[in-house]
């Protein structure tokens, strides 16, 4: 069965497309013949596993319909059973190579279908492709599922296909030498992620047991609205006595980040379709105080594998830091269980063998 995959994303490299490697070097072990559909020299041809085919699409940033039928020849060229576009930008033409080449199509979606950095127009055009133009959609977590049911999508269509994680090698921890509690934040720095409300959950964790924690921040503002966020909270809070206890990382490698930590802080005030972050904190054996947005519950075991509370809520966030100080034991054994769940909840192998099942069933079903 040969499968075309599309992403058409020519600036941008994230946790979507990570999702995408993992699912085509999982491919190349089964009976489905996958090609990438991207655009040559983004960071996504960059990263792609070694000896996968790709197909080269001409960039198409910004959106124009001459770009789109460019796009559109080059994925025509050749024999394809089934389109699969990863990612919503690569939704309109995965309907329009489907339909042009009458074969079946997927679309997977990692978005909010009402998510605040869409234009309405787009909004729009997603859900006319899960209607009519897409013979099958997969969403990253059944949260996403009721979002998209609650904006008008065919239920029939939508299918949960978690994202796969890749277990990592079992490496040791790097050893606590400062006896307080290492917190830890991982993502971008801006409102949607909660950076505020973090801060200030351990200005009220520090007057409750001052000096036993520290917090480790890895991640960089995107935007000019995430630079302006930092300068304000650098202004408001660098002369408080706990500030030396704050280190910036910048961006670094998650897996060598959590080796550092104790617990993570996931105070996200977005809707999280899938929880990337508070996941592969669960795979290093970490657990996670986080706020209960979207995906997460799913992620994150309230009471089990790690705790949740309110988004916003910055003095529920330092209750339950403050349970974690004064009560050290309870951490181990939440990261234990928290690599437990997600280990068996949502490994590669059943993202991989869950997409490969679809295209036989639309392959085998006349399409």
């Amino acid at each position: 069965m040969r499968v075309l995959l599309l992403h058409n994303e020519s600036q941008y490299y994230g946790g979507t497309e990570v999702q995408l490697g993992r699912l085509v070097a999982g491919l190349a072990d089964s009976s489905v013949h996958a090609t990438v559909a991207c655009v040559a020299g983004s960071p996504l041809a960059q990263a792609l596993p070694p000896g996968i085919a790709t197909l080269a699409l001409p960039a198409n940033q910004p959106f124009s319909v001459g770009g789109l039928r460019r796009q559109l020849r080059a994925v025509s060229a050749a024999e394809f059973d089934v389109f699969h576009g990863w990612g919503a930008r690569a939704w309109e033409l995965t309907s329009l190579a489907g339909c042009t080449r009458r074969r079946p199509t997927v679309g997977t979606l990692h978005d909010h279908p009402h998510a605040d950095y869409m234009t309405a127009r787009r909004q729009k055009l997603l859900r006319w492709c899960a209607r009519f133009g897409l013979d099958q959609v997969t969403v990253v977590s059944t949260a996403l599922r009721e979002a998209c049911l609650q904006a008008g999508w065919p239920a029939r269509k939508l299918t949960v296909i978690h994202n796969g994680l890749s277990s990592p090698a079992e490496t040791p921890a790097v050893r606590n030498a400062s006896g307080r509690l290492r917190l830890g934040f991982l993502g971008s720095l801006s409102e949607g992620k909660g950076l505020r409300d973090l801060l200030a959950a351990v200005v009220e964790l520090e007057q409750r047991v001052a000096g036993r924690w520290e917090l480790h921040v890895a991640g960089a503002a995107q935007d000019a609205a995430g630079e302006a966020l930092m300068g304000e909270l650098a202004r408001t809070y660098s002369t408080a006595p706990w500030w030396s206890r704050v280190h910036w990382r910048g961006w670094v490698r998650a897996e060598e980040f959590l080796r550092g930590i104790d617990v993570l802080v996931f105070p996200s005030r977005a809707f999280e379709t899938f929880g990337l972050a508070p996941a592969e904190a669960a795979l290093a054996g970490v657990p996670t105080v986080a706020a209960r947005v979207g995906a997460v519950p799913e992620v994150v075991l309230d009471g089990r594998s790690g705790w949740l509370f309110e988004p916003g809520d910055a003095p529920g966030c330092a209750t339950l830091l403050e349970r974690l100080v004064n009560q050290p034991e309870t951490v181990a054994a939440a990261g234990a269980a928290a690599r437990e769940h997600v280990s068996a909840s949502f490994p590669a192998g059943k993202m991989v063998a869950a997409c490969a099942a679809i295209y036989s069933a639309l392959t085998h079903d006349g399409r």
